[in-house]
């Protein structure tokens, strides 16, 4: 399938070189990328935080924007 390989090394990238800070929120009722899915993700992902979760918002987790935005300010240190 196109991008396979590509996936590949970046999930190696993600998992073996990354160092940089991360953030990622989740819509808990997202039924292509919930939970399981992003939980995944996030275990990949070198020093991936606990991810913020959103309990009501689905798949566009841009429509919960504020919430999103405070979080991540916080989580990088803008007070």
């Amino acid at each position: 399938m196109d991008g396979v390989e590509e996936s590949k090394r970046a999930a190696q990238f993600f998992r073996e070189r990354w160092s940089g800070q991360s953030f990622m929120a989740i819509g808990m009722q997202d039924p292509v990328l919930g939970p399981p899915v992003m939980q995944a993700l996030a275990a990949v992902i070198r020093g991936c935080p606990p991810p913020l979760e959103l309990p009501h918002a689905g798949h566009f987790v841009q429509e919960h924007g504020e919430a999103v935005a405070r979080a991540a300010l916080a989580a990088f240190g803008d007070h």
